[in-house]
């Protein structure tokens, strides 16, 4: 997963879709999986697994590609579907997300430098905390999963 994905991965939040969608900023790739994020965190079991599998198409040992597509289809109950992607989760390796952090806590000491809010700092800060627990809490859940249906 590149820098700028998981970047918006951290600040996910619905309202960016329109952006996202439409812009010129972004690969095509990086865009559908921006976009099966958002969706995964929308709920939108259906789309988020559309976009990540377009996605795997070019990139087929994205880790959090393989989460959305595995996780969305157990909760769509589709659990064949689920264990399949939930075996190849077990392959790939979790993000880095320490380039990421970093960049948050720059940009939150240049917020507090300019008299804006302590918590810009910190949030962005915690919000790559959760992101890598997200990471972790996937792979638990697969390994989980594999071992169950064995």
């Amino acid at each position: 997963m590149n820098f700028t994905a998981k970047f918006v991965r951290v600040m996910a939040y619905s309202e960016l879709m329109p952006f996202v969608e439409g812009s010129a900023y972004f690969d095509a790739r990086t865009r559908l999986k921006i976009a099966a994020d958002l969706k995964y965190r929308m709920r939108e079991w259906q789309p988020a697994i559309a976009d990540a599998e377009q996605a795997l198409l070019t990139s087929p040992n994205d880790f959090h590609m393989l989460a959305i597509v595995a996780m969305s289809y157990g909760y769509l109950g589709q659990d064949q579907q689920a264990h399949t992607y939930a075996k190849r989760l077990l392959t790939s390796s979790p993000p880095s997300w320490g380039m990421v952090k970093l960049i948050c806590a720059a940009l939150g000491v240049f917020y507090v430098a300019v008299g804006r809010k302590r918590e810009i700092f910190f949030g962005g800060l915690r919000r790559c905390d959760a992101e890598a627990e997200a990471d972790r809490s996937a792979r638990t859940w697969a390994a989980d999963l594999v071992k169950t249906q064995a």
